[in-house]
């Protein structure tokens, strides 16, 4: 099935459903792992940690130095 056909089953933009995945990266790389928020930027393709750390604030409603300091005493299984 092509890619664009699965996006449209799901109701979802092609933009939000990319921004979904990248979240769901750094989501991961926060929780088990010390990078950088400019190294986790990077590899989620956005441009700097200014700008992903806004996008993640908007996306789950907290910064991501908070979401890392939460996520070491929390269950990781819903990650």
């Amino acid at each position: 099935m092509p890619f664009r056909s699965r996006i449209c089953e799901l109701h979802v933009s092609p933009k939000d459903y990319l921004t979904d995945i990248r979240m769901r990266h750094a989501e991961r790389y926060l929780a088990y792992t010390s990078y950088t928020l400019r190294f986790i930027a990077n590899t989620c393709g956005f441009h700097d940690e200014f700008h992903f750390s806004k996008a993640f604030h908007k996306y789950k409603g907290i910064a991501p130095a908070e979401f890392r300091k939460t996520s070491k005493d929390a269950d990781h299984s819903a990650l």
